[in-house]
């Protein structure tokens, strides 16, 4: 069957390479698809000066376009391919050969010790598995609903056929979303003739066109709602978000609003078919989106069931409870009003722990925890940062007692507890300068003042009384003094 699809394939080109030549292609109706492809590949692709994409137009009859450097698909590091023919074989022809490259260049990057799996994620050509990888596409949004299909099914049968593993991602940029393909090259080339089939039944020929005119996208513009469907009309046929009603849940949850009391045990194959209904959830989940999977599962939740009385319980250690209740309880009160949720607090089954119980609606559940959480873990830094300032005071005293700085230094007199005042530092080399200095002044200062004492007072007295010896025994005397 593949070999035949080969052929029908080549039959299929060579007659659009004769319509193109004769001038009625114009005559035959478009396809599109917009493969999404980061930097490398987009090289690998084009070649040398561009040869590489003169030759995949020859060889594939297709026309292909690839957006400038600095125009990239919201959120990744992926320029735009726009792939257009009148047949859809032909894109599927330029597919093939991009898996190809996806292949040879994951090889490349092995060998040369980078690997897919350590470029940015929007970025990696290889899946989870070994020999798995990745193509990325961006689909008309009115069409994502038609590819996952009621309960996931169309994308559980796409896995089922050809192996290969299809995400949508949740946001969508000015009616597009993207697409992961993930298998080996065989299952991904199997599995994009469905997906270009549901884009023949879903689109319109001139919805069409118009989509595939955009090839850049305006960098501050928010993500829109998810999944779509429409039978040529570009989306406003099949949705239900269209029409204002909420899908119904994809959720494999079952227990407390179920009658029969006890979780019913699912069939095997109604529980595969909700296993692939979740791919997408899981997917976003894996790729650490949990804001946006969360967000997912409200929208796709049965309707009003999230009204109903859930509960959460968390065990804290009891010396912490008190403090995050706030006085009174006036946090936990606060968060209880905010919310519509009770809140309260048991005994817990650990020593040392306090259970506290959060009851309410399903999502305001999950607020009023994260609201508690994010006090408890504020508080926490808080009590770390005090902590930390205790310990750096304790060490800056001891410090100060293990080495006193000096006290002021004297201006003039000397230390101790002469006119200088402080306290003296046997280590200083500076004061220990100024202390011999001050003390050889002082000396000079006292043999001057013996100098005048012992001439003037004894030889004054001694020549009073006797020229003589007399003199002599004066000087003496005045010397004693």
């Amino acid at each position: 069957a593949f070999l035949g699809a080969c052929v029908s394939r080549s039959a299929v080109v060579e007659r659009s390479k004769r319509l193109r030549g004769s001038g009625s292609w114009a005559n035959f109706p478009m396809r599109y698809f917009k493969v999404l492809c980061p930097d490398a590949l987009i090289s690998s692709i084009l070649g040398n000066g561009g040869a590489g994409k003169k030759e995949l137009e020859q060889e594939t009859g297709t026309t292909v376009k690839i957006s400038r450097r600095d125009d990239l698909y919201p959120g990744t590091r992926c320029r735009i391919m726009i792939v257009s023919a009148p047949e859809s074989n032909q894109i599927l022809h330029v597919l093939d050969l991009v898996t190809q490259n996806i292949v040879e260049l994951s090889s490349r990057d092995e060998h040369a010790g980078k690997g897919g799996k350590h470029r940015e994620d929007s970025e990696a050509l290889t899946g989870r598995e070994p020999g798995e990888f990745v193509l990325r596409a961006a689909l008309p949004h009115a069409v994502t609903g038609a590819v996952i299909g009621p309960r996931g099914e169309r994308i559980k049968s796409i896995r089922a056929t050809t192996g290969a593993k299809v995400f949508v991602e949740n946001d969508s940029f000015e009616g597009h979303q993207m697409v992961r393909v993930i298998g080996v090259p065989h299952s991904i080339n199997q599995a994009l003739p469905q997906i270009l089939q549901i884009i023949d039944e879903e689109m319109s020929e001139d919805v069409m066109a118009d989509w595939a005119r955009i090839e850049s996208f305006d960098p501050n513009v928010a993500p829109g709602p998810g999944k779509a469907g429409g039978k040529k009309g570009g989306g406003k046929g099949k949705g239900k978000e269209d029409r204002g009603q909420r899908p119904r849940s994809r959720s494999r949850s079952r227990g407390r609003g179920h009658r029969g009391g006890a979780d019913p045990v699912l069939p095997v194959e109604e529980f595969q078919a909700e296993e692939g209904a979740l791919e997408e959830e899981v997917a976003l989940l894996c790729d650490g989106n949990m804001l946006e999977a969360l967000n997912l599962a409200n929208a796709e939740f049965p309707d009003g069931r999230q009204e109903l009385a859930h509960a959460i319980n968390c065990d804290l250690p009891a010396d912490r409870v008190a403090e995050l209740m706030g006085p009174r309880k006036a946090f936990s009160n606060f968060v209880s009003k905010a919310t519509g949720c009770s809140i309260e607090v048991s005994k817990a089954a650990s020593l040392g722990s306090l259970t506290i119980s959060i009851q309410g609606p399903l999502f305001a559940t999950y607020e009023a925890h994260a609201l508690l959480m994010k006090q408890y873990h504020e508080q926490d830094i808080a009590a770390e940062e005090e902590q930390r300032v205790k310990e750096e005071e304790e060490a800056a005293k001891q410090a100060q007692a293990r080495d006193p700085e000096p006290r002021s230094r004297s201006r003039g007199g000397g230390g101790g507890r002469g006119r200088g005042g402080g306290s003296i530092d046997a280590t200083d080399p500076v004061q220990i300068e100024n202390l011999q200095s001050q003390l050889a002044a002082l000396q000079q200062q006292l043999k001057a003042v013996q100098r005048d004492k012992g001439g003037g007072k004894g030889g004054g007295k001694g020549g009073g009384k006797s020229s003589g010896k007399f003199g002599s025994k004066g000087g003496s005397k005045g010397s004693k003094r």
